[in-house]
């Protein structure tokens, strides 16, 4: 099974204020791109990464055009529908890699395709990352690469 991790480059030299105590970072940090790449190739099936900007949800940047735009261009993407607050309300508790843990399972859906995010690679969500992934092997669901025929998930565009 290949797997793939999103880097968030637009971040460096920023406050990132989405990313609770850990709002400085990018700043205080020079090599965090680095880091994540490096560690993420020592993940089993590493296959490469992606590089997104999370703040186009959000902000009044015209949307609709820009993702209209990245399919017109013949390129996909994916956003998520499992959030594990690994950079939310777990960067706040005591047990972090628990309440990550927890939230994977909670959010996960039999019902439907499941696209995680995780983000930042925090340690506490390294750390749980591998038992997140026997969770889900031991419940039956499957991890599949994304490839052409893989469903998109979108999330709502405000603007």
């Amino acid at each position: 099974k290949d797997f793939y991790v999103a880097l968030s480059l637009y971040k460096s030299g920023k406050v990132d204020q989405y990313a609770g105590s850990g709002e400085n970072e990018w700043l205080e940090e020079t090599n965090i791109i680095k880091k994540q790449i490096l560690i993420s190739r020592n993940i089993k099936n590493y296959q490469g990464f992606f590089i997104f900007r999370y703040e186009y949800l959000f902000n009044t940047y015209d949307n609709h055009n820009l993702t209209k735009e990245v399919e017109n261009r013949g390129f996909s993407y994916f956003d998520w529908n499992v959030d594990v607050e690994d950079a939310g309300s777990c960067a706040y508790k005591k047990d972090k890699e628990a309440c990550v843990l927890n939230n994977f399972k909670k959010e996960l859906s039999k019902n439907r395709i499941n696209m995680v995010l995780l983000h930042d690679i925090k340690s506490y969500t390294a750390n749980a990352l591998e038992d997140m992934i026997k969770y889900a092997l031991n419940n039956n669901y499957v991890f599949k690469k994304i490839d052409d025929t893989t469903p998109t998930i979108h999330q709502h565009i405000n603007n």
